[in-house]
């Protein structure tokens, strides 16, 4: 009678888990918030596309969304 209950409780963990991730497939971001500090140390945020890099120039304030590019490229963000 236990070995019953185990098995259905643990069935019933596996459909839930099934079902939660099915749901959650379609499901997909397309934007993304970025953060940084600028130089008082005060938090700077803004939005880029969820396939961009944040980019942040503390010097002149500067926010932008690069592409993102190979490892193979050093200077991604200026």
């Amino acid at each position: 009678m236990i070995r019953a209950i185990v098995f259905a409780a643990a069935l019933a963990f596996v459909a839930a888990g099934t079902f939660a991730t099915t749901a959650d497939a379609g499901h997909h971001l397309t934007r993304k918030l970025c953060m940084a500090k600028d130089r008082a140390g005060q938090s700077v945020k803004f939005v880029c596309k969820a396939d961009e890099l944040c980019c942040y120039n503390r010097l002149l304030n500067e926010k932008s969304c690069q592409p993102k590019a190979p490892r193979l490229l050093i200077k991604r963000c200026l």
